[in-house]
């Protein structure tokens, strides 16, 4: 089960997502989303996925 109430890499986000991390990059660019080199935090992740279309991936926090 994917732990989304904690911090976590893009790595880790990538993995989620079932993508290489450079296409996650690619994805954030083209959506116009900045993150700093850090942990992502989990409202942030939130954001993210409701951004790329992956709502129903909440539904597991």
């Amino acid at each position: 089960m994917m732990k989304l109430n904690q911090p976590i890499t893009r790595q880790e986000l990538a993995n989620i997502l079932h993508v290489h991390r450079n296409t996650l990059n690619r994805w954030l660019k083209s959506e116009g989303i900045l993150l700093k080199a850090r942990l992502i935090p989990p409202d942030e992740i939130r954001d993210i996925l409701i951004k790329l279309g992956y709502e129903n991936l909440l539904k597991h926090d």
